[in-house]
């Protein structure tokens, strides 16, 4: 767990980091974070499953995670106005008002991975935080998400290919 809050908390420093310079010197710590943290589990376990597991988790889940924060943040943004009708249904709340509620406070799920989820939903922040850092220091990874044998940890690599 604590590789992976090592892990999180970079990528958390990295997505909200200002200064795209530091953003990018973080993104490669990030990498180095996962590789000791991939060492560390095939360490434990040659099979590689542990690590496997992991990747996949961070893979369908976090990132099904950062498509819902981009849908509601996208939903927010919009001029999008609900119909009268729908407005009044009981518990109604707009778009920005969910995104308020809900959404805009994610990211420091992210920052707390490892420390405050201690299941195998703590793959969820992680890769959701590592969707956000993808999209900053390349926008496209998106096109290469269903390519054959490649994770997120992958495009974090070639992301940050640039960087070291």
């Amino acid at each position: 767990m604590r590789l992976i809050q090592l892990q999180s908390y970079l990528t958390y420093l990295a997505v909200t980091d200002s200064a795209d310079e530091s953003a990018n010197f973080t993104a490669v710590n990030v990498i180095d974070a996962v590789k000791v943290y991939e060492n560390f589990l095939k360490h434990q376990d040659a099979s590689g499953q542990s690590y496997n597991y992991s990747k996949f988790q961070e893979w369908v889940e976090g990132i099904a995670l950062f498509t819902e924060y981009k849908m509601a943040e996208a939903a927010a943004k919009s001029d999008y106005r609900p119909t009268p009708d729908f407005s009044q249904l009981p518990n109604f709340k707009s778009y920005q008002q969910l995104w308020d509620d809900t959404y805009r406070n994610k990211l420091f799920l992210i920052k707390h991975a490892g420390r405050i989820a201690r299941s195998r939903t703590v793959f969820y922040p992680l890769g959701f935080g590592k969707g956000l850092l993808l999209d900053r220091l390349m926008p496209d990874w998106k096109s290469k998400y269903f390519a054959p044998s490649i994770w997120l940890d992958d495009l974090l690599l070639m992301a940050t290919a640039n960087s070291k």
